[in-house]
C-alpha cells in the first residue's frame, strides 16, 4: 500500500442540483480531497469521479468510473468546486466567491474537447436588442472531428411556445440531454447561427424573438468516436436575460440585404 498524503477540502459544488447563476446554499455543500504526489499537491473527487445521476429528473445514480476527476487541472475544476479556504483552488490568482457564482457555467465536456473560453463570458447575460453572440476557442488538432448543437428555452411554461419550433444547428437528432420531454422548459423559436468560423473558433449568434428570460444550452460530441459515452453532453449554459428586441435595427438589416 502507497502511503499518499491526502486532504479533505469542504465547500460548494456545482453539482446535480445547480442551477445556472443560484445562490449556492447549505443544499450545495460537499467535500473532496487534495492529494501530494511528488510534491505537488493534486485535487480529487472520489465521488463526482465513481458516479452520476441517471436521469437529470431524479437523484438515482449510476455507478461509473471517470478519470476526470482524478487529478484534475485547477484551472478547470474550479469552474464547479469552491473550496472554503483559497488555497486549496491550488491557482496562482485565487477568486472569490461572487466570481465563481458570476463565472461562465462550463462543463466536463467543454475541456474534455480541448474548448477554450476566449473572454470572461459571465454565466448570466443580458442583451438590451434580443441578440447574443458567444465565441469559443477550439484545438485546431481535434476541431474537425467535433460537432455542436445549440438549444434555447423559456424560463416559465408558456402554451403558445411549441417545442416543434426547436431550431436545431445540423441534422443529427441523437442528442440525449435536451430532450424536450424531460426538461420542464419549453423550446422558444430563435434563430440560432452556429459557425466554426476556422479551425480554432466556435462561434454562435442567437437572434431571440420575444423577450424574457431564456436558457441556453450548448452541447457537443466528437463526430467519429461511438460508445456509449460520447451522446452529445453539455459544454456550456447560460441564462439570457432579453430586456427587449430592437425591431427597427431588425428592419434596417433586412433592407440593406435587399438592396445589395
Amino acid at each position: 500500500m502507497i502511503d499518499v498524503p491526502c486532504f479533505v477540502i469542504s465547500g460548494f459544488t456545482k453539482g446535480s442540483a445547480y442551477q445556472v447563476g443560484e445562490k449556492l446554499t447549505k443544499k450545495h455543500r460537499a467535500e473532496w480531497n487534495a492529494v501530494l504526489i511528488n510534491e505537488i499537491w493534486c485535487l480529487v473527487d472520489t465521488f463526482w469521479g465513481a458516479c452520476e445521476i441517471v436521469e437529470k429528473s431524479t437523484t438515482e445514480l449510476k455507478y461509473s468510473y471517470d478519470d476526470y476527476y482524478f487529478l484534475t487541472d485547477p484551472e478547470q475544476f474550479i469552474y464547479t468546486h469552491f473550496p472554503d479556504v483559497s488555497q486549496w483552488q491550488l491557482l496562482d490568482k485565487s477568486i472569490s466567491m461572487i466570481q465563481f457564482r458570476k463565472q461562465a457555467c462550463l462543463k466536463q465536456r467543454f475541456f474534455e474537447l480541448g474548448m477554450k473560453s476566449l473572454a470572461d463570458t459571465l454565466c448570466c447575460l443580458e442583451t438590451k436588442d434580443g441578440d447574443v453572440s458567444l465565441v469559443f476557442g477550439l484545438n485546431r488538432h481535434r476541431s474537425k472531428q467535433q460537432t455542436f448543437q445549440c438549444y434555447v428555452k423559456a424560463f416559465e411554461p408558456d402554451k403558445k411556445h411549441n417545442t416543434n419550433d426547436m431550431e436545431k444547428t445540423n441534422d443529427d437528432t441523437s442528442s440525449n440531454v435536451s430532450d424536450t420531454s424531460t426538461v420542464p422548459f419549453p423550446v422558444v423559436k430563435v434563430k440560432v447561427k452556429l459557425n466554426e468560423e476556422n479551425e480554432t473558433t466556435l462561434s454562435i449568434k442567437i437572434r431571440f424573438q420575444e423577450a424574457g428570460k431564456h436558457k441556453v444550452e450548448i452541447v457537443g460530441k466528437e463526430r467519429q468516436v461511438k460508445n456509449a459515452d460520447n451522446e452529445f453532453d453539455w459544454i456550456a449554459i447560460f441564462n439570457v436575460h432579453v430586456k427587449k428586441i430592437n425591431w427597427n435595427k431588425r428592419a434596417k438589416e433586412a433592407l440593406q440585404k435587399k438592396l445589395v
